[in-house]
């Protein structure tokens, strides 16, 4: 048809198609609605945005709120909108700044009758993938196909192999296309596939543990023991498991014993018995079941256990037995409990050394039965391997750290994001919680509407929300405890008496440790809790013994204004708000405590929401609150997503001072980091945040430091905790609230 035929039929169509939906703008806003990346027409001189298909738009708009740049940006020269301006041409600016994924911004110019550049058109795609992932995954590709040991990859929804590198075709026999697609547990030996099934399940879901077994080549006879470590990986969004298999053919070779049943037998097996006695550095012994008795041990006994070679050999299998550390008991019950006249096991686990040091031994044994499937005897060669299991501790815990460190490092680079104005809208809203965005909005001197953008926008990422905190002590309550324990052992048991008592108003719990603070009119119903704790098993002796009794009206909780306006250097000169539990408690009108209690439970709930909620009219629900709110029944407080502010820890530090003169001093110094205060005869307790441990480290350093250069005799009890996730919450306030005003009538 040709260039200016095409351009004719194409002005045809766009006027039947803008007759079709009524008109030009309909038929524009039609094309805008259609699209589903940012678009915008922005304005050469002001850069403002005139048409846009956001849902933000508001007037006088810059194309940087749009695309969430911010001004350094801007003034840089990838600006589009400048390089456009400049050249008359259309660019596209590539871009890994805007956010946790890269984007394109394209850019084209709009001219006037003379040619000028007047408007530009500009929209964002998401951009091609960065030549830094394509190295990464070059570098990871390597390694992979690399690697001495043998790596298998799964689909642990499925349980098939997806993948494998060269390592793995060796040690099977076979090639790529023989393994992928098939199942995972088809590489093991029937009689392991049971513990072998069983240990795969523990893996897929994120639990790392190192276990042997054996695998089977392609000729489905020969049988390859094998060290099986895995670990998740993340491969294109797709969730994989990924096992490196080691053949350990060589540490695990053993004489083959002869199944011969005559004497003749026998004594070979002592002769070759005795040989590794007298030349192996490990523990070798012989036990005879019938009598009930150590045969032979060799003279390494002392050296591994500390026992000498008569007090060992005095020992029966039982007083072993009680020398195995309680957590590792079961490991050894099951021991050659088998129906084959020859069996072998290896295990590892802890043993009491006789100095009552617990050591890691790797035990090899082999159990000998008569005909009829009575044991006989066992040989076993016992190895010292704590240094092995210290290792691999040390290794998780720094794989663990280095992982908190990469969380710290993308929280503190989200943190570092916020413009100036969204940084003093976070400090307005925990320093001012009641005031309207119009209010507020003219306390920092920014549009209301601006203000109210930038607060949905903090809001919708987390970074605060509202709650209120009731006045304990107007409820009828006279004291307060803060304690912590440690759940390893019980957590589930821990957890639910935390959570089924109301009066724990408070409570942190990650990485199996616990802190929270507790509630009461009676001095008894407190000590009867913290009993309730120490007698859940295995809790004993782990809650903490400084779980301090506090009056409520010794108590202040601040706000966290100062720490934004610390972390941030705001310089406010407005001191952060301090909420104290004090005053006689009155009763409340049935309305009031209906409407108290719908502010603890949804912060969020309008006036007008909660006067459909209990049947009240809306002046009535906003006289209550200002009533409720003036009279210090309930404190806004603005609770802050704390790991995005960089403070992924939190501390208990309890003093307890020689004299109120001490106590005195103790009170003086404030610091912004510290959220809660309470304060006895001569005790004080301290919830402070903190960075990482190190900084809780130097600051208990600090502390002790300054305390003796004065002089004042004092002890310090503290404990840091990791700050439990995002998506739980640590106030639980309404349980609380309901049981204080309704008791069992709500």
């Amino acid at each position: 048809m040709g260039e200016v035929g095409g351009e004719i039929f194409m002005d045809s169509k766009i006027d039947e198609y803008v007759k079709k939906f009524g008109g030009n703008n309909r038929f524009v806003r039609k094309i805008l609605d259609s699209l589903d990346c940012p678009f915008a027409i922005v304005n050469v001189a002001t850069h403002e945005i005139e048409i846009t298909n956001s849902r933000d738009f508001f007037p006088g708009m810059k194309c940087s709120d749009l695309f969430k740049v911010d001004e350094v940006f801007c003034s840089s020269d990838k600006c589009p909108l400048k390089n456009v301006f400049f050249s008359g041409k259309s660019v596209i600016v590539s871009e890994t700044s805007f956010g946790e994924n890269s984007f394109e911004v394209h850019a084209h110019p709009i001219l006037d009758s003379s040619g000028k550049v007047v408007s530009v058109i500009i929209y964002k795609l998401d951009a091609p993938q960065s030549q830094a992932l394509v190295e990464s995954e070059k570098k990871f590709h390597s390694l992979f196909e690399g690697n001495v040991d043998a790596i298998f990859i799964t689909d642990p929804k499925t349980n098939k192999l997806v993948d494998c590198n060269e390592a793995a075709m060796r040690l099977i026999g076979c090639g790529k296309g023989d393994i992928v697609g098939t199942p995972l547990i088809n590489l093991i030996p029937k009689d392991k596939q049971g513990d072998a099934t069983a240990t795969f399940t523990r893996h897929s879901k994120g639990e790392r543990i190192i276990f042997e077994t054996e695998v089977l080549r392609k000729d489905g006879k020969t049988k390859i023991p094998v060290s099986i470590n895995t670990s998740i990986v993340a491969v294109n969004g797709v969730t994989l498991l990924q096992g490196v298999f080691r053949d350990i053919s060589e540490r695990e070779q053993t004489e083959h014993m002869s199944r011969e049943k005559d004497e003749t037998y026998i004594k070979e097996i002592e002769e070759r018995f005795y040989s590794i006695l007298q030349n192996s550095q490990d523990l070798v012994y012989r036990y005879d079941f019938i009598k009930d008795s150590f045969d032979y041990v060799s003279e390494s006994v002392f050296t591994i256990l500390g026992y000498s070679l008569i007090e060992f050999m005095t020992m029966n299998r039982g007083d072993y037995n009680k020398r195995i550390h309680p957590d590792d008991a079961n490991i050894v019950d099951d021991i050659g409990d088998d129906s084959e006249e020859e069996s072998t096991s290896i295990v590892e686990y802890r043993f009491k050394k006789k100095n009552g040091e617990y050591i890691w031994l790797k035990v090899k044994s082999v159990f000998f039965r008569d005909k009829n499937g009575k044991l006989i005897y066992s040989i076993e060669a016992i190895r010292d391997i704590s240094k092995r299991k210290s290792d691999e501790e040390e290794k998780v815990k720094l794989e663990e750290r280095l992982i908190r460190i990469r969380d710290r490092s993308l929280e503190a680079k989200e943190r570092v994001s916020l413009t100036d104005r969204e940084k003093l809208v976070l400090w307005g809203f925990c320093r001012y919680p009641l005031l309207n965005d119009e209010e507020l909005a003219n306390n920092l001197e920014l549009k209301r509407s601006t203000l109210t953008a930038i607060k949905n926008r903090l809001k919708g990422k987390g970074w605060f929300n509202l709650s209120y905190v009731p006045n304990f002590y107007k409820l009828g309550c006279q004291f307060f405890t803060i304690f912590d324990a440690n759940l390893k052992n019980d957590k589930g048991k821990g957890l639910e008496l935390v959570k089924g008592t109301p009066n724990v108003v408070v409570s942190n719990y990650q990485d199996d440790k616990l802190l929270a603070g507790f509630t009461s009119d009676k001095y008894v119903d407190v000590k009867r809790f913290l009993e309730q704790v120490m007698e859940i098993d295995g809790l004993k002796h782990r809650l903490n013994k400084n779980s301090f009794f506090y009056d409520l009206d010794d108590i202040s909780l601040y706000d966290v204004s100062g720490l934004v306006n610390s972390l941030f250097s705001l310089n406010k000169k407005e001191k952060p708000a301090v909420y104290k539990f004090k005053n006689e408690a009155t009763e409340l009108s049935i309305n009031e405590k209906r409407v108290l209690h719908a502010m603890v439970k949804d912060p969020e709930m309008s006036s007008s929401e909660i006067a459909k909620k209990i049947w009240t009219s809306k002046p009535t629900v906003i006289k209550v609150k200002k009533k409720l709110l003036d009279k210090g029944y309930v404190y806004p407080y603005i609770v802050l997503d704390l790991r995005k502010m960089g403070f992924p820890y939190i501390a208990r530090l309890s003093f307890e001072f020689d004299s109120d003169l001490s106590m005195a001093i103790g009170k003086e110094s404030h610091d912004d980091r510290v959220i809660l205060q309470i304060s006895g005869k001569k005790k004080i307790t301290k919830i402070m945040l903190f960075a990482n441990e190190e900084e809780y480290e130097e600051e208990v350093g600090i502390i002790k430091k300054f305390y003796h250069k004065k002089g004042i005799d004092f002890t310090l009890d503290s404990e840091i905790f990791a700050v439990q996730k995002r998506k739980s919450s640590s106030l639980k306030m309404e349980s609380f609230v309901s049981d204080r005003l309704f008791g069992d009538d709500l």
